[in-house]
């Protein structure tokens, strides 16, 4: 099962409060906002088997999930975002290149569970679900079968990642507001078959901002 880890960590992947009032009904419609958390990965099928079925690994994977939802109910999965605070309240942009000068105080918040990319538009398939195919190209950068000094490597193989976002529970209490649910990602090409991941995760609106500044 290590060799499964070190094979997602070429992709990308190196680097509160339990009880609340559920609101089942409103589990479709985060509020707007910018909601930052976490994924656990703790269980993964045999690589060297077809079997769509996952098992317990021997010690979970953890990353941090940047998820970002607009007045339209629309969410955006990131990779990097910059906090800042401004006269005016909470500013969000996109990388720090983007931050005015007149900003004195930022946070940089970013995933190395995901390539540089821009923000990326979930899909919601059903209610209370979230998902979204991330490729990696055969030209790549960070593709993990393309080596930049060898000849015979200069192109990699099409890696597609399936992520899939099914939110379970919704925990509202004074100044928190947080989302907790399934975790599952498809890997398709890193091997022979199929790699399926799954697991938890959780997600906590730190601040109210949904615009991303240019």
């Amino acid at each position: 099962m290590q060799t499964f880890w070190s094979a997602l960590l070429c992709l990308g992947l190196a680097t509160y409060i339990s009880s609340g009032n559920t609101h089942a009904t409103t589990l479709n419609v985060p509020n707007p906002g910018l909601w930052v958390g976490s994924a656990t990965i703790n269980q993964g099928n045999a690589p060297n088997y077809t079997s769509t079925n996952v098992i317990p690994t021997a010690s979970p994977l953890n990353f941090r999930l940047i998820v970002l939802v607009d007045t339209n109910a629309q969410a955006h999965l990131l990779q990097e975002v910059i906090l800042a605070t401004t006269t005016h309240g909470h500013q969000i942009y996109i990388s720090a290149t983007t931050i005015p000068p007149t900003v004195k105080e930022a946070q940089r918040i970013s995933s190395v569970a995901f390539p540089f990319m821009p923000p990326l538009s979930l899909t919601n398939e059903a209610p209370n679900k979230w998902s979204r195919t991330i490729t990696v190209e055969v030209d790549d950068p960070i593709n993990p079968f393309r080596h930049r000094y060898n000849p015979l490597h200069q192109e990699g193989r099409t890696v597609s990642r399936n992520i899939t976002l099914l939110r379970t529970n919704w925990v509202e209490q004074p100044l928190i507001q947080k989302l907790e649910g399934i975790y599952r990602e498809k890997i398709g090409g890193l091997t022979a078959q199929d790699l399926y991941t799954k697991g938890t995760f959780t997600l906590e609106r730190i601040s109210g901002q949904h615009q991303l500044e240019d």
